[in-house]
């Protein structure tokens, strides 16, 4: 999940003396998150994020849902949503899941507040970002100001969930 990179980055902030690189994979710390990939998707993100309408919107979590969220910008939404059905098919029957997902949508405005303490990180980063994700150039620019010892790395043919395609 690309919210780890902003966990890993704002964690070696605390634990700088056991981290040695932070390589952060598209980080989603920009306004609105997983919402800037389509409408779907922002109302799908929004609404999980209340407490009652939540439970049944992250419990609708499938094919066809993640279908309509997942592809964003790529414009290859068979491919996309193919790709990602496989990869989080695994984790639906899992007990819990949905409350996952609802708590990581909730937390979605911390993960833009902790770009205020990228400052504070005092070991070397890699940013990683694909060529069809959904950061735009100037939120990759404002992390690199903000992250001292930053080197950015753009992979092609790459989207934003990290799966291979055709660019």
């Amino acid at each position: 999940m690309r919210a780890g990179a902003t966990e890993s980055l704002t964690a070696s902030t605390e634990l700088e003396d056991h981290v040695r690189r932070v390589v952060a994979f598209n980080t989603y710390d920009y306004s609105k998150g997983v919402g800037r990939a389509n409408r779907v998707a922002l109302i799908y993100a929004g609404s999980a994020r209340f407490p009652t309408i939540g439970r049944a919107v992250t419990s609708m979590e499938n094919k066809p849902v993640l279908g309509l969220c997942a592809p964003g910008r790529s414009g290859r939404w068979e491919q996309a949503a193919s790709a990602l059905s496989r990869r989080t098919a695994s984790s639906w029957p899992r007990h819990g899941y949905p409350r996952v997902a609802r708590e990581v949508f909730r937390n979605v405005d911390s993960m833009i507040a902790a770009r205020a303490l990228y400052g504070r990180v005092m070991t070397p980063v890699t940013l990683i970002d694909g060529d069809h994700d959904w950061s735009r150039i100037p939120d990759r620019e404002a992390n690199l100001a903000l992250l001292r010892d930053a080197r950015p790395r753009r992979v092609r043919k790459l989207d934003r969930s990290g799966f291979p395609g055709k660019s």
